[in-house]
């Protein structure tokens, strides 16, 4: 589904005349369901760690604190407790927070657990990592949609533009949210989009078993499995 496919949608929904264009239009409704279809795209990236999104970042390390290019240009969040130091089997703390970071500088000690924040587009990691230490993150991409050949976008900029996320949840919320834009009535689409959007959260990416009994878990965790029972010690 194009753009223009996805604005002709939305537009017989909500009663504008469905356009043959909408990037470069001068209709005001046209120009006014392009700016909610961005705003659309936006929300919806912000709302979870979306699988297709998500992606990795390597980077060899710095001997320094200040870790420089490390963070990507289509960089939205970190997935939190995913930056390891792969070459020292170690998990790095944070991202913490400004005040956490000017508490540890304020300590002449070194931390006990690799810290880092992000400050002015650069990772600044304490203690100093080794020069040439393989560092490695998981992250969400800014990108929520492409161009007709693939390159990934974090706005629309073409009519051939298509979503990198689900389409029919963006056309969804174009309609509800140009409504309420326009004082209309918008309560029943909102609602049903925003069961449209937790269901496809829920489903993105397969779902851990939780059991209280210890048998349902035999044969799945990684490592060794020591059957239940009574053991002396």
């Amino acid at each position: 589904m194009s753009l223009l496919t996805l604005i002709r949608f939305a537009a017989s929904r909500v009663g504008v005349t469905p356009p043959t264009t909408v990037i470069g239009s001068t209709d005001l409704q046209v120009q006014e369901l392009l700016t909610v279809a961005q705003e659309e795209g936006f929300q919806l990236m912000r709302r979870g760690t979306w699988q297709i999104l998500r992606k990795q970042q390597l980077y060899s390390a710095l001997a320094q604190e200040i870790q420089t290019s490390m963070i990507p240009s289509d960089f939205d969040r970190f997935v939190q407790e995913t930056f390891w130091n792969r070459t020292r089997k170690r998990i790095l703390w944070g991202p913490v927070t400004p005040q956490e970071w000017q508490n540890l500088k304020a300590w002449t000690a070194t931390p006990a657990m690799d810290t880092f924040v992000v400050r002015g587009g650069n990772v600044l990691i304490i203690p100093n990592p080794t020069a040439g230490d393989q560092m490695a993150y998981e992250y969400i991409s800014k990108n929520w949609c492409q161009s007709s050949v693939g390159t990934a976008q974090d706005e629309w900029l073409a009519d051939t533009d298509t979503g990198i996320l689900d389409e029919k949840l963006m056309r969804q919320g174009v309609v509800w949210r140009y409504k309420q834009k326009k004082g209309l009535k918008f309560d029943t689409d909102a609602k049903n989009y925003e069961t449209q959007v937790l269901q496809a959260l829920t489903g993105d990416q397969p779902q851990r078993t939780v059991s209280l009994g210890e048998d349902a878990t035999m044969g799945r965790r990684p490592g060794i499995s020591v059957p239940p029972g009574n053991w002396s010690v």
